[in-house]
């Protein structure tokens, strides 16, 4: 919901929470966080109040919503110049968060939020944490899964680097419109993270050196060699745009991102009218209308997000799943289709008077995916066939064929 502060006259979000007296601690660490966040990079965090058994958090406006959002109400593709902008501020709100001993946790494109005035910022905390000294490490499984590091995904102990995993698979999001892995489910993805070499993009020579490099630095699998979010803010890559990010005035400030903003704040409006006027005649219920960040912004508790993973203990995991993501497959008996063949029953419907164009290109870009995913899954499968093979074989005391 967007309405005008009556003491400063200035127009703000109110994020309208369901208040549960039997389980606050998630929202009750989202506006902890928030007010202890002093910094032109992070969402701005006003005043909380109870209302009709609702917590109403007041803070700044991004009337763009997230990046995600633009991407793909806009159709947009993001050229090199403004990805790097965006991964600056981005890496100046991480820098802040973790030298005042902060997580964020679900670092994405739909967690950066984009302002009229030209800024763009971090948001989102309720999955953050705090740490009690700058060397605490975490062990709790949280986050969205396409962009979880996999110290996060394994339980291990990890710190505020698992950040700069989900910032590298933002950066890749940013160039290629989606995370690596989102077209296979999320629940095969966390698997397959942990196990595969560092993802990068689908078609390196279309970007620069530095923005290849900065992304290698970004995506190491030990997260003792992945480099800091201080460190990488001397990477050249950034380096440039960091330093007028800084001292732009106001600070944060930057004309690409006020360009891209104006270019596309009507239809991204337009956008929210029609998602209200279609959600009005369809779910009477819905408390606000609109779609995207920071302006719609009542969070149904649990949230359903793209997919936040939240494990807080070794017993139990929660995969709070957006209702457009198909059901998770049932344990499969022999005779049974394998999982990729289901790609063919819940993605691809086609009318019978055929597709247009750029659904074409969508479906030959998606089954070019699924082709390789099967190479890869075959050449893995048939490795963990000869090994056990071979076991067996030995066990047996006989010669391999």
């Amino acid at each position: 919901m967007c309405a005008k502060d009556r003491a400063t006259g200035e127009l703000v979000a109110i994020k309208i929470v369901p208040f549960d007296d039997g389980d606050d601690s998630e929202l009750c660490k989202e506006i902890e966080i928030l007010e202890r966040s002093r910094s032109d990079f992070v969402i701005g965090y006003y005043r909380s109040y109870e209302k009709d058994q609702t917590v109403w958090m007041v803070m700044q406006l991004a009337e763009a919503g997230s990046v995600n959002d633009l991407i793909h109400i806009c159709d947009v593709a993001l050229e090199e110049g403004l990805i790097k902008v965006l991964v600056a501020s981005a890496l100046l709100g991480l820098s802040y968060l973790h030298e005042s001993k902060m997580i964020h946790r679900d670092i994405k494109a739909g967690n950066i939020l984009l302002c009229r005035t030209g800024c763009a910022v971090l948001a989102d905390f309720g999955v953050s944490a705090r740490l009690s000294t700058l060397v605490s490490k975490r062990n709790t499984v949280i986050g969205t899964p396409f962009w979880m590091a996999p110290e996060v995904i394994q339980e291990a102990m990890y710190d505020s680097k698992a950040d700069l995993w989900s910032l590298g698979i933002t950066l890749i999001e940013l160039a290629d419109r989606e995370p690596p892995f989102s077209n296979i489910h999320p629940m095969r993805a966390i698997f397959m993270i942990p196990s595969r070499p560092p993802p990068t993009f689908a078609d390196e020579s279309h970007w620069s050196a530095d923005m290849v490099s900065f992304l290698k630095r970004c995506l190491v699998k030990n997260p003792d060699e992945r480099a800091s979010a201080k460190e990488l803010l001397s990477h050249p890559f950034v380096a440039d745009e960091v330093a007028k990010l800084l001292a732009a005035q106001p600070r944060g400030f930057s004309p690409v991102i006020k360009s891209l903003v104006d270019a596309c704040i009507d239809e991204i409006e337009q956008y929210r009218l029609d998602e209200a006027t279609r959600q009005s005649e369809t779910a009477p219920t819905i408390k606000s209308g609109g779609a995207g960040g920071a302006v719609t912004l009542v969070k149904e508790r649990p949230a359903a997000g793209a997919g936040t993973l939240v494990n807080n203990d070794s017993q139990s995991a929660t995969l709070l799943r957006d209702a457009t993501l198909p059901a998770p497959s049932t344990l499969k008996g022999a005779g049974d289709e394998p999982d990729f063949m289901s790609y063919f029953k819940t993605v691809v419907n086609v009318p019978a008077s055929g597709l247009d164009k750029p659904e074409a290109e969508a479906l030959v870009k998606g089954l070019s995916r699924l082709d390789q995913q099967f190479k890869t899954d075959f050449i893995e499968l048939k490795k963990q066939y000869e090994k056990r093979k071979q076991a067996l074989l030995a066990a047996a005391g006989a010669k391999p064929p």
